[in-house]
């Protein structure tokens, strides 16, 4: 049957042959072969071949064993992987009914078909030995310690003592030993079954056979090359029996063993109190190789030939392909990720998947090189794609000619910065390039560089994933964007030991349109924040309830803002000193001046007085925190005007100020910010109300702004203000200014009309 691996999914497999060799590695393999296949001595050989993850071992390993079939006299080639028997722990029988297969297999001469019966017997004696061992693990402390009391075999402990030998030695005695033990006489009962199955092979003593097998080794002509991959996928025990394994048979004369693994993660798990991994392989390995560095712009041509492939699968990719563009972004970061072919076949496989996605006739549905570049994130950066797939309104929203142009400017840096910060330590530089190259529209935001409605209109037909109404297609297989798992409400709890890091968490969520929809859910898990974190995660709360969306985004259901009010009370009623709580809030408004939670808090202690229900602060300390509030709050109205007038509370405090402090200390100071056209202005913006309707009983879908007479009389002069509009040259003002005196003008005539200011017209 044929198979199509039409999108190359197991293309980063090893090569097999010397004729796919793209790195130029040939020549290294051919001469680690003929090197291999000249050899022949008294002992064993024992090569290693050292390389990194995905740096070509195998298929280097592969080039030289297909090229070592080519020769004539090629070594007897006999690979074993244990870390496919490992999970099994028969890695030694194992390992010799592999080589004992491999020499006996059908059309071998009679020599090894002897070769192998005589491994298959050496095999059979170690493992049933090993066996034995193993299952007697709890009482071999004592059956050691009885066979080194009768000085017997106390000649074999020597440095050069060979494995096999001492194992024989050792299961010789174990007949003498083992009864005194109290699980004796069930595993003499289990040894002398496994050696009354093996009578026939086992007629000869272990050394018997040794001997007998390196005299057939001797005769070879040529070697025998064991082959192990993989050795760094071994756990540290089983390395070590391994490597002991290969040490007890260095005398085998004419058998060469041929290692590959990454050096750094055996040696680290070789590496104990007595002695270092390093050292450790160093009296085993006599030939360490290390392959030949790739090259980066060998792996590169690789790569720019897949990726014309891709591109040119479809008329039109190759018509949207922008050679300059590519050219930007393979050098701000994207080359950074193909050092090896392993991710060059790895990304490929998947590009070429998704780029046939958006295949539709004779259209692609997408820019080529952002695809690319979304797909390089998703394979390499994978949580830097996920926070890109719910960051749209950052990553696609141009600059803003309104108002609060400068807040947002702010809050979507939170987002593209939370983003970046996502990436691998090593890679954030190159993955905040490549987002600046595909999201031009980002640029406002990190450079102060504008682009105008005429490029973002160019960017929705060039299908750019930049543009709003084509980002949402760029991420078809990202998560849902405003879903969230027990991990991230976890993560959030442990962010409650850092004030500054849990308030840039709930500023980035804010930022992301997603705070409302996650603290909805997460006042299930607030009774899990720790005591002893408190302060830091209430004064986090607080110091973000100014910086954050006061709106919800829902026609029924409470804001941000309030969900975290919400929070903060909860979290003060689980303090139950009542001194300790005013303390934190005294201590708090006393070195801040974010007024909106302490404004909320003192309204509703003060209502819950006068409605005799209960209270957080003992009276003095409620009238402490409320002096405290005014002084904090003049000062602030003082020295700086223009950001209270913007607070997005500014009509709440307002109202405190005015009833609390003597009231005419509030109207001088709204008379002095009112002296000129462009304060009334600044003022009159921040007394517009809203009202919001919903034809659906959920979404707001009708937003009506107005200004009442009322709102604007309880701090201004209405006749002085109007006579400085009305000596005003209005033509001069925007659009928006002239809605802000109309206003004015609506309210003033719906109180002298005795009308509703929400009533639609």
């Amino acid at each position: 049957m044929t198979t199509t691996d039409k999108y190359g999914f197991s293309a980063d497999r090893p090569i097999k042959s010397l004729q796919e060799d793209l790195l130029g590695r040939a020549d290294f393999s051919k001469n680690l072969s003929d090197a291999i296949s000249q050899w022949k001595g008294d002992d064993s050989l024992v090569i290693a071949l050292h390389g990194d993850w995905g740096a070509g071992k195998s298929s280097i390993k592969n080039m030289a064993l297909a090229h070592s079939k080519q020769q004539a006299n090629s070594p007897t080639i006999i690979e074993f992987s244990p870390w496919e028997w490992s999970a099994q722990d028969k890695i030694i029988q194992a390992f010799f009914d592999e080589i004992s297969k491999s020499i006996g297999r059908k059309n071998s001469s009679q020599e090894d078909q002897n070769l192998a019966n005589i491994f298959s017997k050496y095999g059979n004696h170690l493992s049933t030995a090993h066996t034995f061992l193993k299952g007697a693990n709890l009482a071999l402390p004592l059956i050691v310690t009885a066979i080194l009391s009768t000085g017997v075999i106390s000649s074999y402990f020597t440095e050069n003592v060979q494995l096999p030998i001492l194992i024989a030695t050792i299961t010789s005695f174990i007949t003498l030993i083992l009864p005194a033990t109290e699980k004796g006489g069930e595993l003499l009962g289990k040894l002398s079954e496994n050696y009354e199955k093996k009578a026939k092979l086992n007629e000869q003593n272990l050394t018997e056979i040794r001997e007998e097998l390196i005299e057939a080794l001797s005769k070879r002509k040529t070697p025998l090359l064991i082959v192990m991959d993989d050795l760094d996928r071994l756990t540290t025990t089983e390395l070590r029996m391994i490597f002991q394994l290969i040490k007890a048979n260095t005398d085998f004369p004419n058998v060469i063993f041929l290692l590959l693994f990454q050096k750094d993660i055996v040696e680290n798990k070789l590496t104990d109190s007595t002695q270092s991994g390093e050292n450790y392989l160093e009296k085993i390995i006599q030939i360490p190789f290390t392959i030949p560095q790739i090259q980066q712009k060998q792996v590169h041509e690789v790569l720019f030939k897949l990726l014309n492939n891709v591109i040119n699968s479809h008329t039109d990719a190759d018509k949207k392909f922008d050679k300059e563009r590519w050219t930007e972004i393979y050098h701000n970061g994207f080359k950074n990720y193909f050092n090896n072919l392993r991710n060059v076949y790895r990304f490929n496989s998947t590009l070429s998947f998704n780029f046939n996605l958006f295949k539709n006739n004779d259209i692609f549905e997408a820019d080529p090189i952002d695809l690319i570049a979304i797909e390089c994130l998703r394979v390499f950066e994978p949580t830097v794609y996920i926070k890109l797939s719910q960051s749209k309104r950052a990553f696609t929203t141009l600059s803003s000619s309104y108002g609060d142009n400068q807040s947002q400017k702010v809050k979507y840096l939170r987002v593209i910065e939370d983003v970046i910060n996502s990436a691998s330590e090593k890679n954030k530089e190159s993955v905040k390039k490549i987002l600046t190259s595909i999201f031009p529209t980002i640029r406002w935001i990190i450079s102060n560089y504008y682009h105008d409605h005429s490029s973002y209109q160019e960017w929705f037909t060039q299908l750019r994933v930049c543009h709003k109404d084509h980002f949402d297609k760029y991420f078809k297989l990202s998560f849902d964007s405003e879903d969230f798992s027990t991990s991230d409400f976890i993560n959030f709890i442990q962010l409650t030991v850092s004030r500054e890091k849990l308030k840039e968490k709930i500023l980035a969520l804010d930022a992301r349109n997603v705070l409302e929809d996650f603290l909805s859910k997460f006042e299930a898990y607030s009774k899990q924040v720790p005591q002893e974190n408190f302060e830091s995660y209430l004064y986090a709360m607080l110091d973000s309830a100014d910086g954050i969306n006061s709106e919800s985004n829902q026609f029924f259901g409470f804001s941000s803002q309030t969900y975290l009010f919400r929070l903060s009370f909860w979290c003060l009623e689980n303090i139950q000193d009542k001194k300790e709580r005013a303390t934190l809030l005294k201590k708090y408004i006393n070195l801040n001046s974010n007024f909106s939670f302490i404004n909320y808090f003192l309204f509703e202690e003060q209502k819950n007085r006068e409605e005799n229900q209960e209270i957080l602060l003992d009276d003095s300390d409620f009238q402490a925190l409320k002096n405290d509030f005014i002084v904090q709050l003049n000062r602030f109205a003082n020295s700086c005007p223009d950001k209270l007038i913007q607070h997005h509370s500014f009509l709440s405090l307002m109202y405190r100020w005015k009833e609390w402090e003597n009231s005419s200390i509030v109207l001088t100071w709204f008379e002095t910010q009112t002296q000129n056209i462009e304060g009334i202005l600044k003022v009159l913006q921040s007394m517009i109300l809203v009202t919001r309707s919903s034809n659906d009983f959920y979404t707001i879908s009708n937003i009506k702004k107005y200004i009442k007479a009322d709102t604007v009389e309880n701090f201004l002069d209405i006749t002085r203000i109007l006579n400085i509009i009305d000596s005003t040259n209005t033509s001069i003002l925007s659009d928006e200014e002239k809605e802000l005196i109309e206003m004015l003008r609506k309210g003033i005539e719906n109180k002298a009309n005795n009308r509703d200011d929400d009533l639609d017209d």
